[in-house]
């Protein structure tokens, strides 16, 4: 009886294979890393480091698309302010040229002023040679388009020498049309427009030469009419 309890005595002591034993002993000891540091603090730290270089590197890389985006931005700025400084040098030269023009276009108007007038016509009635064709009209018919070349020829600006035998004035012209000019000249609802084609022709070559474009677009009907609606322009 002594003798058992002795056993589990030791047994309870750490002396024998119960669970406070040698075998418990080495249990514990094998939980532990032979250099005594913890995995799990070990693992947080390893977390840390990597969690801290992963954030250095996406600053580093923000920083720099933060340049960039500076640059551009500056790039930007400066093409901008080059081009509102180039758009303004172009509307204060537009403006300079058309100050000019306008300067300009008043001295011009001031000389046909000028002009007007100096050489008076000093009968109404007026006598054209139209290359060796005479014709006898009136000053204000010749006037009547503002814009032609009968109309600036006796304006008064140019110094007309009259034929000293019958006072006639002479245009360097084939006259064999003219007389449709002056009746278009006398007024355009009763002009009567010739219809032949091949005479049409050449009153529109007149109506060219003596600048009256309301003639021209009627002739230019006309030859519609005759071509069966296409008018060529290449005489």
């Amino acid at each position: 009886f002594a003798s058992a309890s002795a056993a589990r005595m030791a047994g309870e002591n750490g002396t024998g294979r119960g669970p406070g034993g040698a075998e418990g002993e080495a249990d514990r000891a094998d939980s532990q890393p032979d250099n005594g540091v913890d995995p799990i603090h070990a693992a947080m730290e390893n977390y840390t480091a990597a969690t801290a270089a992963l954030e250095g590197h996406y600053r580093e890389k923000l920083d720099e698309l933060r340049v960039r985006e500076s640059e551009r931005t500056e790039e930007y700025e400066a093409t901008l302010r080059t081009l509102e400084q180039e758009d303004a040098d172009a509307d204060a030269e537009i403006a300079a040229q058309e100050e000019a023009v306008a300067e300009l276009r008043e001295q011009l108007s001031g000389q046909v002023a000028d002009l007007e007038g100096t050489h008076q016509f000093p009968k109404q009635k007026v006598k054209l040679d139209i290359g060796g064709s005479r014709f006898t009209t009136s000053r204000s018919t010749l006037m009547a388009a503002k814009s032609s070349f009968l109309a600036a020829m006796l304006s008064g600006r140019y110094e007309l020498q009259a034929d000293e035998t019958d006072g006639s004035y002479f245009i360097d012209r084939d006259g064999r049309h003219f007389h449709h000019v002056l009746n278009f000249l006398r007024g355009v609802e009763s002009f009567e427009c010739p219809t032949k084609p091949a005479e049409l022709i050449e009153l529109r070559k007149d109506a060219l030469f003596y600048r009256l474009s309301g003639l021209v677009e009627i002739v230019d009907k006309k030859l519609a009419v005759s071509r069966g609606g296409k008018v060529e322009r290449n005489w």
